[in-house]
Protein backbone atom coordinates (compact mmCIF):
# COMPACT_ATOMS: atom_id res chain seq x y z
CA UNK A 1 0.00 0.00 0.00
CA UNK A 2 1.29 3.34 -1.09
CA UNK A 3 -0.07 6.01 1.25
CA UNK A 4 -3.55 6.37 2.87
CA UNK A 5 -4.45 9.99 3.12
CA UNK A 6 -7.96 12.50 3.06
CA UNK A 7 -9.18 14.63 0.69
CA UNK A 8 -11.48 17.47 1.49
CA UNK A 9 -14.27 17.86 -0.72
CA UNK A 10 -14.03 21.48 -1.51
CA UNK A 11 -10.99 20.06 -3.58
CA UNK A 12 -12.87 17.82 -4.97
CA UNK A 13 -16.35 18.37 -5.61
CA UNK A 14 -17.64 16.06 -8.02
CA UNK A 15 -16.79 13.32 -5.81
CA UNK A 16 -19.92 14.43 -2.89
CA UNK A 17 -22.57 14.53 -5.68
CA UNK A 18 -22.46 10.54 -6.58
CA UNK A 19 -25.77 9.02 -5.93
CA UNK A 20 -26.10 7.18 -2.88
CA UNK A 21 -27.71 4.14 -4.05
CA UNK A 22 -23.91 4.00 -4.91
CA UNK A 23 -22.69 3.93 -1.70
CA UNK A 24 -22.90 0.14 0.09
CA UNK A 25 -22.57 -0.19 3.96
CA UNK A 26 -18.81 -1.31 4.72
CA UNK A 27 -17.78 -4.07 6.84
CA UNK A 28 -16.87 -3.18 9.92
CA UNK A 29 -17.50 -3.80 13.44
CA UNK A 30 -19.27 -0.76 14.62
CA UNK A 31 -21.63 -0.85 11.50
CA UNK A 32 -22.08 -4.62 12.74
CA UNK A 33 -23.17 -3.07 16.00
CA UNK A 34 -25.34 -1.08 13.98
CA UNK A 35 -27.59 -3.70 12.14
CA UNK A 36 -30.20 -2.95 13.62
CA UNK A 37 -30.40 0.70 12.95
CA UNK A 38 -29.94 0.48 9.02
CA UNK A 39 -29.96 4.11 8.68
CA UNK A 40 -26.90 4.77 11.02
CA UNK A 41 -24.56 2.85 9.23
CA UNK A 42 -21.84 4.31 7.25
CA UNK A 43 -21.50 3.38 3.63
CA UNK A 44 -18.71 3.98 1.50
CA UNK A 45 -18.25 4.34 -2.57
CA UNK A 46 -14.91 2.65 -4.44
CA UNK A 47 -13.57 4.80 -7.41
CA UNK A 48 -10.66 5.94 -9.44
CA UNK A 49 -8.56 9.00 -9.80
CA UNK A 50 -5.95 10.82 -10.98
CA UNK A 51 -4.25 12.73 -8.24
CA UNK A 52 -0.85 13.54 -7.44
CA UNK A 53 0.42 12.44 -10.49
CA UNK A 54 -0.63 8.86 -10.08
CA UNK A 55 -4.06 6.71 -10.59
CA UNK A 56 -5.25 5.72 -7.37
CA UNK A 57 -8.07 3.97 -5.44
CA UNK A 58 -10.67 6.21 -3.94
CA UNK A 59 -12.90 5.14 -1.00
CA UNK A 60 -15.87 7.81 -0.32
CA UNK A 61 -17.47 7.46 2.92
CA UNK A 62 -20.88 9.07 4.20
CA UNK A 63 -22.11 9.36 7.28
CA UNK A 64 -25.73 9.56 7.73
CA UNK A 65 -25.93 10.84 11.59
CA UNK A 66 -23.67 13.68 10.74
CA UNK A 67 -24.04 14.30 6.93
CA UNK A 68 -26.38 16.71 5.15
CA UNK A 69 -28.62 15.68 2.78
CA UNK A 70 -29.65 16.71 -0.74
CA UNK A 71 -32.60 17.86 0.76
CA UNK A 72 -31.12 20.08 3.34
CA UNK A 73 -28.35 21.35 0.42
CA UNK A 74 -31.10 22.21 -1.71
CA UNK A 75 -32.56 24.56 1.15
CA UNK A 76 -29.73 26.38 2.12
Amino acid sequence: MGFITTYSPYNEERLIHVDIKKFAPVDTLRNRELAEREQDRIPAWRTEGEYWGARRLVVVTYNPVTGVSAADRDEA
